[in-house]
């Protein structure tokens, strides 16, 4: 059973991951969907304990009636009945940060479909919304749906990948692919993940062999990118959108682990960072070093 937690907010964002996440599990048993609300409403200091155990009682009442219609009206609008979708709802009283990170550990969520308000540039959607506090406090990865995305099948799925730690949470990105079922291309930029690769003498086949073998699955591949010359090598933003713009992956997959290359995403140059206008999910997660 895959565990897949959904948080709103009841904003437009929020609606754009319930509708991603009802259409990947309709008609699949084995994807189980939590969708999840932390309600936050601040609980009067002067209110006896017996009171105040009624008001957060009321006020998760009202957030699960207000979450079950949420969910119910996306249903309708894509057409899905509720007995295609294997699903349970819950709210909890308080912040939501920590709350989502407690739920999500005592559920062994394997991963968190959310959406984000930030989709003009790559550094808003990781460093601009409440998805990076999210993916900064669980363990499990976040697959952060951008307000502007469109919906479309699941085609191709592509991890940015250092080749000095890229067994490191790889079994992460295959649990992506296997989960809708889609080839997974490991893509490597030179000059920006920081270990350069001999484009002459590397053997891409049996790199690529040993990783089928390895993490069993048989829809990888590789590409590598050699940034030229009169490009800016010191922008990371500039490699990941070329390789995006040539194959137009369905997902984005990438690390946090490696701060040098976070701190270039986090401070790019004006004019490149204006280049990556995202329209496709982003998959986020941690490794072992972050």
């Amino acid at each position: 059973m895959k565990k897949i937690l959904i948080p709103t907010d009841f904003s437009i964002n929020a609606a754009k991951a319930i509708k991603f996440a009802l259409r990947l599990a309709q008609n699949r048993k084995d994807v189980h969907l939590t969708f999840f609300h932390a309600t936050d409403t601040a609980i009067p200091t002067q209110m006896p304990s017996r009171m105040a155990e009624e008001f957060v009682s009321n006020n998760i009442e009202e957030g699960l009636e207000k979450l079950k219609t949420e969910v119910h009206k996306h249903l309708k609008e894509l057409e899905i009945s509720a007995e295609q979708i294997n699903s349970a709802l819950l709210v909890v009283q308080g912040g939501f940060k920590k709350n989502i990170s407690n739920e999500a550990e005592r559920l062994d969520i394997e991963l968190i479909i959310m959406g984000t308000c930030g989709a003009s540039g790559l550094k808003k959607i990781l460093f601009g919304s409440n998805t990076v506090d999210v993916m900064q406090s669980v363990d499990c990865p976040v697959l952060a749906i951008p307000n502007n995305y469109k919906f479309h099948p699941i085609k191709h799925i592509a991890y940015a990948a250092d080749f000095l730690t890229i067994e490191e949470g790889f079994e992460k990105v295959v649990f992506l692919a296997k989960l809708f079922g889609a080839p997974l291309e490991v893509f490597h930029v030179d000059s920006i993940l920081p270990h350069r690769v001999d484009h002459q003498t590397f053997d891409k086949a049996h790199f690529v062999d040993n990783l089928k073998k390895k993490f069993v699955y048989e829809a990888l591949s590789l590409e590598l990118i050699e940034m030229k010359d009169e490009e800016d090598n010191d922008d990371a933003l500039a490699g990941i959108h070329a390789y995006v713009a040539k194959n137009h992956p369905s997902i984005l997959a990438m690390a946090t682990y490696n701060r040098i290359w976070i701190e270039k995403l986090v401070n790019p140059s004006i004019t490149k960072e204006m280049m990556f206008q995202t329209e496709i999910p982003l998959f986020a997660f941690k490794k072992k070093g972050e």
